[in-house]
């Protein structure tokens, strides 16, 4: 903080003291951030310390920064969760300047922490990243895009093992069918540091809870190993790497870390937000890792627990596997299969005698059963190339590591060839059946 930003903060604790005595006693300074002040504070009449945030003295005048503290206290004070700090309430100083009284966690950011510590221990680092995920899943359900995740963001309690997210001021409200909120951000302006800004930011698209996954996910690299994903040099490349370059190998920077769990922030990392895990997701699978258990603990409660329990882990230890499940699943692939199959006995079942009622000759039948039982495997590939969206149709170009992946691509040409197969198979005994006098 240079000596003109430290008198005028000096001043602006003044203004705050005079303003707000004798309910509030301003005791000093917190912090500066990229829109506000945060002051610590004594409510004298409950004896508690509290936190007090106030725009920035150059900010004062600046209507749009008032507007964004008075976002910031809606979507906080809407907010209740453990790992998120609590909003008390929000006023005005003279000449209308806002600010915002909030529960004082003690401790230093997680930024902080990791410069001074260096970077967590892998147990602690899922912790970490479980708790915010559940934090974000709370916010995400109220309709709340932080926007912001970052470890300068975080309040970091060592001993309590407990991290607290903080600074809604860039969060976004969604919109919902009762509350369009004007986004405040002007085209082509980002606030936030570079190194967590999603691809969606730079491209300018809409923001969505997936932006904060993003941000998850770049934030489990640094925790881990106190690097970012992408090996860069400057903001330029920064931004191309996180527009087009795939995450680095997180086992290439720490050799010990559960491949579980750097599948699965590979996974918080993918280009496009629709291939991001949910917050509630990720908080649940960040939940059944743990490191400490030995392998041959694992292969115990696999032969001794359910079979579905260790199908299930099977999956999450190949993510090849579990990408071509979750794009099945993504694209409806099993509703489409089992209308497809239904429409499919019920044509095969009526058309033979439809038509020799009719007195078709043989080859009409035989063209249809094809188109029937090839239209699958086309319609399958034609799922996997294109995706239907509200722009129209578009390429799909699975695009995260695992996604774009030789096993995964393995995967669905052998799928391919299975329903191609099966399809062949199905039509050469109608045919044969239908050859032998009881079909066209």
């Amino acid at each position: 903080m240079s000596d003109g930003q430290s008198g005028a903060v000096a001043s602006l604790q003044e203004t705050l003291a005079g303003a707000l005595a004798p309910e509030f006693e301003i005791l000093r300074p917190l912090g500066m951030g990229q829109l506000g002040v945060v002051f610590l504070a004594r409510e004298t009449a409950l004896r508690r310390l509290v936190a007090i945030k106030v725009p920035r003295p150059e900010l004062a005048g600046d209507t749009v920064v008032h507007r964004r503290f008075e976002r910031e206290a809606r979507a906080a004070a809407r907010l209740s969760h453990a790992n998120i700090v609590a909003v008390h309430r929000v006023g005005l100083l003279p000449d209308a300047i806002p600010y915002l009284v909030m529960a004082y966690v003690e401790g230093p950011t997680l930024a902080d922490a990791l410069k001074a510590e260096g970077a967590l221990p892998q147990d602690v680092a899922i912790e970490v990243l479980a708790q915010l995920a559940g934090a974000l899943a709370t916010a995400h359900e109220q309709g709340v895009v932080h926007r912001d995740v970052r470890p300068g963001n975080i309040i970091w309690q060592a001993e309590q093992r407990h991290a607290v997210l903080t600074d809604f001021g860039l969060a976004g409200i969604l919109e919902t069918g009762t509350e369009a909120v004007t986004q405040l951000t002007q085209p082509g302006q980002l606030l936030g540091d570079p190194a967590h800004i999603s691809p969606e930011r730079l491209l300018g698209e809409p923001l969505t809870p997936a932006t904060d996954i993003y941000g998850l996910g770049v934030l489990g690299y640094e925790v881990l190993t106190l690097q970012e994903p992408y090996r860069v040099s400057s903001n330029r490349e920064r931004a191309a790497a996180h527009l087009r370059q795939a995450p680095r190998d997180l086992a290439e920077l720490l050799p010990s870390v559960d491949k579980r769990l750097a599948d699965l922030l590979v996974h918080c990392l993918a280009k496009r937000p629709e291939h991001r895990p949910r917050a509630a997701e990720l908080q649940r699978r960040l939940g059944r890792l743990d490191v400490r258990r030995t392998r041959e603990a694992a292969r115990e409660e696999g032969e001794d627990g359910d079979s579905l329990h260790g199908i299930g882990a099977a999956v999450e230890q190949l993510p090849a596997l579990r990408a071509f499940l979750g794009e099945l699943k993504k694209r409806r692939v099993y509703n489409v299969a089992a209308l497809y199959l239904s429409a499919a006995i019920a044509l095969l079942a009526f058309f033979p005698d439809i038509l020799q009622g009719l007195n078709a000759p043989p080859w009409i039948f035989r063209t249809i059963l094809a188109v029937t039982l090839l239209g699958f495997p086309v319609a399958l590939v034609l799922a996997w190339l294109f995706d239907l969206t509200a722009a129209g149709v578009r390429r799909a170009a699975p695009d995260d590591q695992v996604m774009s992946s030789f096993p995964l691509r393995l995967l669905q040409g052998i799928a391919l060839a299975v329903s191609i197969l099966v399809s062949g198979l199905l039509g050469w005994l109608v045919i044969s059946r239908g050859a032998g006098g009881s079909g066209p």
